[in-house]
């Protein structure tokens, strides 16, 4: 697997922009579980801890009427496939303001 560029947003913090290794066990190291996706649009998607709201982690934020807690990662897509999350800051921020913390 190659590696993809996501936006992470942990609970308390703003988003921030990185690489990452595009693997099942890498996702689940990130989010401390296994993953849940979340389609947020037609080409932007949430990776999150599918049982995030009942272990202990805290709570993140609200998209669409949907509570998420933990670390959650905004991916994009590829022929079925998650790949590099197409959003850039600004685009983020608009969409997305809950996600910031200042």
């Amino acid at each position: 697997m190659g590696k993809i560029e996501v936006w992470i947003s942990e609970p308390g913090k703003n988003p921030r922009h990185v690489w990452i290794s595009n693997s099942l066990k890498n996702l689940q190291n990130i989010v401390e579980g296994y993953i849940e996706h979340y389609a947020y649009s037609s080409n932007v998607g949430i990776i999150c801890n599918e049982e995030g709201r009942f272990n202990d982690c805290k709570f993140n934020c609200v998209i669409d009427g949907q509570q998420f807690f933990g670390t959650l990662i905004f991916v994009g897509y590829k022929d079925e496939e998650f790949d590099s999350c197409p959003l850039n800051v600004e685009r983020l921020r608009e969409q997305l303001p809950q996600l910031w913390r200042d």
